[in-house]
Protein backbone atom coordinates (compact mmCIF):
# COMPACT_ATOMS: atom_id res chain seq x y z
CA UNK A 1 0.00 0.00 0.00
CA UNK A 2 1.29 3.33 -0.61
CA UNK A 3 1.71 6.23 1.73
CA UNK A 4 -0.28 9.41 0.95
CA UNK A 5 1.60 12.34 0.27
CA UNK A 6 0.62 14.69 3.34
CA UNK A 7 1.13 18.67 2.86
CA UNK A 8 0.30 21.50 4.86
CA UNK A 9 -1.69 24.26 3.88
CA UNK A 10 -1.87 27.69 5.33
CA UNK A 11 -5.09 29.64 3.85
CA UNK A 12 -5.72 33.11 3.92
CA UNK A 13 -9.43 33.98 3.21
CA UNK A 14 -12.55 36.40 3.87
CA UNK A 15 -15.03 33.73 5.16
CA UNK A 16 -13.29 31.98 8.05
CA UNK A 17 -16.85 29.96 8.77
CA UNK A 18 -17.69 28.98 5.53
CA UNK A 19 -14.50 28.26 3.82
CA UNK A 20 -13.53 26.27 6.99
CA UNK A 21 -16.41 23.98 7.38
CA UNK A 22 -16.40 23.66 3.73
CA UNK A 23 -12.61 22.73 3.69
CA UNK A 24 -13.08 20.41 6.58
CA UNK A 25 -15.79 18.69 4.75
CA UNK A 26 -13.08 17.16 2.31
CA UNK A 27 -12.07 13.54 2.20
CA UNK A 28 -8.68 15.00 1.47
CA UNK A 29 -8.39 16.95 4.86
CA UNK A 30 -7.24 14.65 7.34
CA UNK A 31 -7.62 17.82 10.54
CA UNK A 32 -8.26 21.97 9.84
CA UNK A 33 -8.02 24.55 12.24
CA UNK A 34 -8.95 28.15 12.76
CA UNK A 35 -5.74 29.98 13.55
CA UNK A 36 -4.01 33.23 14.62
CA UNK A 37 -1.21 34.85 12.87
CA UNK A 38 -0.72 35.46 8.75
CA UNK A 39 -2.78 32.29 7.74
CA UNK A 40 -6.71 32.11 9.42
CA UNK A 41 -6.71 28.16 8.67
CA UNK A 42 -4.44 25.71 8.93
CA UNK A 43 -4.96 22.18 7.17
CA UNK A 44 -3.33 19.06 6.58
CA UNK A 45 -4.20 16.55 3.53
CA UNK A 46 -3.33 13.38 2.78
CA UNK A 47 -3.45 12.66 -1.17
CA UNK A 48 -2.65 9.47 -2.87
CA UNK A 49 -0.48 8.63 -4.88
CA UNK A 50 2.19 10.84 -5.93
CA UNK A 51 2.31 15.25 -5.96
CA UNK A 52 -0.16 15.14 -9.17
CA UNK A 53 -2.52 14.35 -6.95
CA UNK A 54 -1.81 17.33 -5.25
CA UNK A 55 -1.45 19.92 -8.00
CA UNK A 56 -4.92 18.39 -9.26
CA UNK A 57 -6.62 19.06 -5.51
CA UNK A 58 -5.08 22.71 -4.98
CA UNK A 59 -6.16 23.65 -9.18
CA UNK A 60 -9.97 22.28 -8.74
CA UNK A 61 -10.71 21.63 -4.99
CA UNK A 62 -9.08 24.48 -2.74
CA UNK A 63 -9.47 26.67 -6.21
CA UNK A 64 -12.97 26.24 -6.14
CA UNK A 65 -13.61 27.53 -1.93
CA UNK A 66 -15.00 30.76 -3.08
CA UNK A 67 -13.07 33.59 -0.78
CA UNK A 68 -9.70 31.92 -0.59
CA UNK A 69 -7.11 35.26 -0.82
CA UNK A 70 -3.56 33.27 -0.58
CA UNK A 71 -2.36 29.38 -0.24
CA UNK A 72 0.78 28.18 1.23
CA UNK A 73 1.98 24.70 1.08
CA UNK A 74 4.23 22.84 2.21
CA UNK A 75 4.82 18.70 1.24
CA UNK A 76 5.93 16.95 4.07
CA UNK A 77 9.57 14.98 3.28
CA UNK A 78 9.79 13.30 6.25
CA UNK A 79 8.07 13.23 9.45
CA UNK A 80 9.61 12.50 12.94
CA UNK A 81 6.82 12.97 15.05
CA UNK A 82 3.13 12.42 14.98
CA UNK A 83 0.97 13.75 17.09
CA UNK A 84 -1.81 10.87 19.15
CA UNK A 85 -4.34 11.64 22.03
CA UNK A 86 -3.60 9.71 25.33
CA UNK A 87 -6.45 8.69 27.17
CA UNK A 88 -5.89 7.75 31.34
CA UNK A 89 -7.04 4.63 31.88
CA UNK A 90 -9.99 3.51 33.42
CA UNK A 91 -9.67 2.11 37.02
CA UNK A 92 -11.57 -1.18 37.43
CA UNK A 93 -12.86 -2.58 40.60
CA UNK A 94 -11.42 -5.64 41.45
CA UNK A 95 -13.41 -8.41 41.10
CA UNK A 96 -12.26 -10.31 44.18
CA UNK A 97 -12.34 -7.46 46.58
CA UNK A 98 -14.11 -8.41 49.82
CA UNK A 99 -16.34 -5.42 50.67
CA UNK A 100 -15.92 -3.95 54.22
CA UNK A 101 -18.76 -3.10 56.02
Amino acid sequence: MELPVRTLLWLRVDDLDTVGHTLAGHDEVAFAAATTGPADIFASVDLRPDLTALYRYLTTAVAALPGVEQVETAPVLRQVKAAVTHYPRRRTPAASSPRRP
